[in-house]
């Protein structure tokens, strides 16, 4: 599914901290193209180790301090209702979604991924996007 050059990528995110500030940048200050890939390396993040999963989540609690977000998750929302309506653009996020709670590393981090997910209203995202 990934390339060798991808995969270092990936190595090289869950190693170095100082990724995350770049990270949260991409999903703000850049093309559709650009956020899209930003999206999908983080989907590869959870999947790849429980390090990459915590950086995942120090890259949207970092967004959401810069950003001034109630929520971590705020982003993720945002994207979905007020992104750019490329379905392939949608469907990379619900994607990232999906990775987010599936690869979470307990249940109880699982149910409070989702939880604030719901909470943010995504069930009616979902509707929308239909």
């Amino acid at each position: 599914m990934y390339s060798q050059v991808e995969l270092d990528h990936v190595d090289y995110i869950v190693e170095n901290k100082d990724t995350i500030e770049k990270l949260s940048n991409g999903l703000v200050e850049t093309s559709v193209m650009e956020r899209q890939r930003v999206w999908e390396l983080l989907t590869a993040l959870c999947h790849h180790s429980p390090k990459g999963y915590k950086r995942v989540l120090e890259t949207l609690e970092h967004l959401k301090v810069a950003s001034k977000l109630r929520y971590r998750m705020a982003i993720v929302i945002d994207e979905l209702e007020k992104g750019p309506s490329l379905i392939a653009y949608k469907a990379t996020i619900l994607t990232f979604v999906n990775a987010l709670i599936e690869c979470a590393e307990t249940p109880r981090e699982r149910t409070r991924t989702r939880n604030e997910l719901i909470g943010l209203k995504i069930l009616t995202v979902f509707t929308k996007i239909r």
